[in-house]
């Protein structure tokens, strides 16, 4: 999943160095449109029916709803720590861009050498590339410097608001929903808050166990 699989009050500021924030974490919920599916599986058995408990549901959906504002919060902090970040990154320049690398001197014709040999050839850097590295260097420690200076631990703190997020989300997939409009809930927060992303086996099967059950006359 993409940055852009965010809300955008809480999508990085800058999603192409800031991509990593939450892709993995998101992609494990899922948010492809189940209705098809729930059509097709609902005349499945019913099976065993786990227990259900409408007063552990409850407190579910509130420590999600809790842990959804303050993620939601952190986002909005967060974004706007890196918008500045990034004003302020412009008064030390542009990152340096690579000259190009010289042209391997192989001890032969390629055509006759072997992989390993090809690899084995060691690289020559021109006093370019050397110092453009440096350069680099220098550069990435300024904005590494800067960062810190500007956003402190927002960053860290962001990155834990989403995974207890994503946590609440999990236990809510995971308890049996009492009823038709905790099944709703369930599918809403498939669809709306996780969209963009395909869901997991893990999700799709809790999601469907509930459609079977429920439409088989399992309600709590």
């Amino acid at each position: 999943m993409a940055a852009n699989s965010l809300p955008a009050h809480v999508r990085p500021a800058n999603p192409e160095e800031r991509v990593s924030a939450s892709t993995t974490r998101r992609a494990i919920l899922g948010g492809a449109i189940l209705a098809p599916a729930i059509i097709a599986c609902a005349t499945s058995a019913m099976g065993t029916l786990p227990v259900m408990s409408r007063t552990k549901w409850d407190r579910l959906v509130a420590a999600f709803r809790r842990a959804d504002e303050k993620m939601k919060a952190i986002g909005i902090e967060h974004t706007a720590a890196f918008e500045r970040y990034y004003i302020e990154r412009e008064k030390i320049g542009e990152r340096p861009v690579a000259p190009n690398r010289p042209a391997l001197k192989y001890p032969k014709p390629i055509e006759q050498m072997t992989i390993a040999e090809i690899k084995a050839t060691p690289v020559e850097p021109s006093a370019a590339y050397a110092a453009y590295e440096a350069e680099l260097a220098e550069w990435q420690a300024k904005a590494e410097e800067l960062e810190a200076a500007i956003t402190g631990d927002v960053d860290a703190r962001w990155e834990a608001a989403v995974d207890a997020q994503d946590a609440a989300a999990q236990a809510i997939f995971a308890e049996p929903a009492p009823n038709i409009a905790a099944l709703f809930f369930k599918i809403n927060l498939v669809e709306e808050e996780y969209r963009g992303c395909d869901p997991s086996d893990k999700v799709t099967k809790l999601v469907f166990a509930d459609v079977r059950r429920l439409m088989s006359g399992g309600a709590a």
